[in-house]
């Protein structure tokens, strides 16, 4: 492959490369006739790769990769929809494109140890119970991943998640095209034994990685970092999380959950203590002082990036607030906007009913304006620290139930700040930070007024 963009590779528009890894190169693409956008691989091995195992060899694991994707149906495994070879007769393979993945949801950068943000409990056993069941498939196909970690979990703008990434993985019979004693797996997630003898790597090696995994979204530690007695971690866990870990962790295989739906019905036996959740919740808003009219947040929209965002959003290195107003929302008539009486904003009380890219974000606002929304027209999409300022808040008045800004199903917000020409900024309320994505991506659109 050149070192330049591609225009085309095959009959596919390239609009972006979004990484390179051993065996190729992975570029966004488009299909010129229905404009659907997916995810390209083609075959651009390093050079190293090639000297020590030789372009043949690299050529066949690469088609197996793809045969892989392509044959395991599973909602939870990324699929293979296009296998074709370009001008050059290089393969390619196209699949699913998804904006996110778990390593960009916790802010996992190249220092692994540094310690990353929460997910709260129970959206990880969600995910946990849909990683275990695309392993489930693909161990009954004989399939053993070898590379579980976040940045090979992909996650839909439906909270869905997918495994990817196939490059490192052993089917029964096949023959390796790794050299002896190299090492196959990422540091940290890998299993002792694959470490050491990754040809012995089973379906216990995998589900090691997802307790490192779990462990990781839960505490925000890896489990060889500390103590991974989750008991001890905060009250909301209780001894059956921790004898859990104590089985996923296990550094001999045969004490480990022998089946990924063995290890998947432990899981969903496993309970947050909801009330102690709820009370350090409130003890946590409680500890910080609610906001002066007078301490107005930005309204006006910023490009911005790097460090320069970190202070302009008042966030800390892992993109979360410094310090978070507490919010103050009551809830107006007729019942479809909230004012905050913290800040002197008005919010829709509901997101978009879908999520939409930044240009259909726009258009949405632009919407709820010429229709007078709430009998307002002056709706805009927020800022970053407008959006910060939200936190998952009960109304004031005491015959309102319910979480009146935050919704399990919608969780992103568009917000009006850009990163770049084709980036823009968003918030998790949930998982309180802010991030950057193209502007493609879908995601959800709660609108603000003055």
């Amino acid at each position: 492959m050149p070192r330049g963009l591609p225009d085309k590779i095959g009959r596919y528009v390239v609009l972006a490369r979004l990484g390179k890894g051993g065996m190729g190169s992975v570029y966004k693409v488009v299909t010129p006739d229905t404009q659907e956008i997916v995810a390209l691989k083609i075959l651009d091995p390093l050079e190293v790769m090639i000297q020590v195992v030789g372009l043949p060899r690299i050529t066949e694991s690469f088609t197996t990769e793809a045969a892989i994707m392509a044959e395991t149906r599973c909602p939870h495994v990324v699929r293979v929809w296009d296998f074709a070879h370009d001008e050059r007769g290089t393969p390619y393979y196209t699949m699913d494109y998804l904006c996110r993945n778990l390593g960009t949801m916790i802010g996992e950068t190249y220092q692994v140890e540094a310690r990353s943000r929460l997910i709260p409990p129970k959206k990880v056993i969600q995910y946990g119970t849909q990683i275990l069941q695309g392993l489930d498939c693909l161990h009954h196909e004989g399939i053993i991943h070898r590379d579980i970690k976040p940045y090979n979990i992909l996650v839909s703008d439906q909270d869905t998640v997918k495994i990817c990434d196939f490059g490192l993985s052993k089917v029964r019979g096949e023959r390796s095209i790794r050299p002896e004693g190299a090492r196959i797996g990422s540091p940290f997630y890998s299993a002792p034994e694959q470490v050491n003898h990754p040809e012995q790597a089973d379906e216990r090696s995998d589900l090691y990685s997802v307790g490192v995994l779990l462990y990781r979204m839960l505490t925000g530690e890896l489990p060889g970092m500390k103590n991974f007695a989750l008991s001890m971690v905060s009250p909301v866990y209780d001894q059956p999380w921790d004898s859990f870990f104590a089985r996923a962790l296990s550094l001999q295989p045969e004490l480990r959950f022998p089946q990924a739906a063995t290890m998947l019905t432990e899981l969903n036996t496993l309970r947050i203590n909801a009330s102690r959740e709820q009370r350090e919740k409130q003890n946590e808003a409680l500890a910080k002082p609610p906001n002066s009219r007078s301490s107005l947040l930005r309204s006006s929209p910023l490009r911005v990036s790097g460090i320069n965002a970190q202070q302009a959003f008042q966030v800390n290195d892992r993109f979360q607030p410094v310090h978070r107003p507490r919010s103050d929302l009551i809830m107006n008539d007729p019942g479809n906007t909230l004012t905050d009486r913290a800040t002197g904003l008005i919010w829709q009380a509901t997101a978009s009913p879908r999520p939409l890219s930044l240009p259909e974000a726009t258009t949405f606002v632009q919407t709820l304006n010429s229709t007078n929304f709430g009998g307002h027209s002056n709706w805009r999409l927020p800022t970053v620290n407008e959006l910060c300022s939200l936190a998952p808040t009960l109304l004031s008045s005491p015959n309102d139930q319910g979480d009146a800004v935050t919704d399990p199903e919608k969780d992103w917000f568009w917000s009006c700040d850009h990163r770049s020409d084709t980036s823009g900024w968003f918030v998790s309320i949930h998982m309180n930070f802010a991030g950057w994505q193209e502007m493609s991506c879908p995601t959800f659109v709660r609108a603000v007024s003055d």
